[in-house]
């Protein structure tokens, strides 16, 4: 995607994404609302706007790549949201997405309980055809999707609160480990959704 070699990394929190684009050669700036943006600025040396997209004052296509790492289940109208965002991402660009999965063995699972749904700041919760839905009606074409296990997994071990013996969830769980998981990503039941996709 490098053309004009501008990285965008929407909802940076305090630059750690950043320090990696830039560290790999990228011109790195990024928008966060809050004090989180000032220890982003102090942290990468890169420019960081202190409030939200609808305020941050880029041009039209002026970005190879924008990033929402856990940004879009947050946002009260995800299709606007991700209009402003196709705004910013050049012809043949690239949009990089994550987001709580809820087609997931973990929500499956658990239900209200597991820690993606609640109590947080989420407001729209996606699965894998749903957010493919969201890109190509923004503009996005859909280049790979797949599924993660993040390390706060609730699946490993199992909560004690299940109605499972000592000796069962431990069995249930050290599954989950060796085959559970592999299979869950390849079949995009894991709990994390990472989408990367193209500007048409």
């Amino acid at each position: 995607a490098r053309e004009t070699n501008r990285l965008l990394d929407v909802g940076c929190a305090t630059g750690e994404f950043m320090l990696v684009a830039r560290a790999n050669g990228w011109e790195t700036y990024g928008v966060e609302p809050g004090a989180p943006a000032e220890v982003a600025r102090q942290i990468t040396g890169c420019e960081v706007h202190a409030g939200t997209l609808d305020t941050a004052p880029y041009p039209d296509a002026s970005f190879d790549v924008v990033t929402l790492w856990d940004v879009i289940e947050h946002v009260p109208s995800p299709t606007e949201y991700m209009a402003s965002v196709a705004r910013l991402v050049r012809p043949g660009g690239v949009i990089g997405i994550t987001t709580p999965n809820i087609r997931s063995v973990s929500y499956w699972a658990l239900g209200p309980r597991w820690s993606a749904v609640g109590p947080n700041s989420h407001i729209y919760y996606f699965t894998p055809d749903t957010l493919k839905r969201l890109l190509e009606k923004s503009g996005f074409r859909l280049s790979s999707m797949h599924t993660m296990i993040t390390p706060v997994s609730r699946l490993d071990p199992l909560p004690a609160d299940l109605q499972l013996g000592r000796r069962l969830r431990a069995t249930v769980s050290r599954l989950l480990r060796t085959t559970g998981r592999p299979l869950l990503l390849r079949t995009l039941f894991g709990e994390e959704l990472v989408a990367v996709a193209r500007r048409k």
